[in-house]
């Protein structure tokens, strides 16, 4: 009997295309208080074998206060079709840590 394992390995970081950082960020400026405010920083994205590729990065925005609350970390799905689904946008320290962490483990790296 032969055993074959297969290990799974992180998708490689790709370049978004002006389009599809647009989709990004249109889907989050949908989200926040203050859209108008809105700050992005480098997007991470990484094809995955699925067809989807995430999409990783951090926004910085004005919260109901008027205060920019500093970079928080997002990451979401984006189809071949160029619609983005933003799955998480990090509301404090702990979430902003798994974020981090999950983008590192799906190949789209963002540094904070």
């Amino acid at each position: 009997m032969v055993m074959i394992a297969a290990i799974a390995w992180p998708a490689t970081a790709a370049p978004l295309s002006d389009a599809q950082q647009t989709a990004v960020q249109s889907s989050i400026l949908g989200i926040l208080k203050d859209p108008d405010s809105a700050r992005f920083s480098v997007m991470s994205a990484a094809p995955q074998a699925t067809g989807e590729t995430i999409v990783c990065g951090t926004v910085n925005a004005k919260n109901e206060m008027g205060g920019y609350v500093g970079p928080a970390p997002f990451y979401g799905k984006l189809y071949g079709d160029g619609q983005f689904y933003l799955a998480s946008l990090a509301g404090g320290a702990a979430e902003a840590s798994n974020i981090v962490a999950r983008c590192e483990a799906l190949g789209a790296n963002i540094d904070r």
